[in-house]
């Protein structure tokens, strides 16, 4: 009998396969999020060198723990999926 190539994959994926995909998908969604923080980063910087005022202290420092956070999730999701 001529089985469909599609068929053949199919039956060839486990379940196992299956959450490796998931997964990688989880760890391309947080890496792009912590590539979003790093961007933050930059433009924090930029900000301050430009605007001069009380709140540059508060926003490099809460733009610094929000790029910890993020490395911290990657890192938790990489290491529990």
């Amino acid at each position: 009998m001529n089985e469909v190539p599609i068929v053949r994959f199919l039956e060839g994926l486990n379940i196992g396969t299956f959450w490796m995909v998931i997964k990688f998908i989880y760890l391309l969604g947080i890496g792009t999020y912590l590539l979003f923080s790093l961007v933050m980063i930059r433009q924090v910087t930029e900000m301050t060198k430009t605007l001069n005022g009380s709140l540059n202290l508060p926003l490099k420092a809460i733009a610094w723990i929000h790029l910890a956070v993020a490395i911290g999730a990657w890192l938790l999701a990489l290491m529990v999926l």
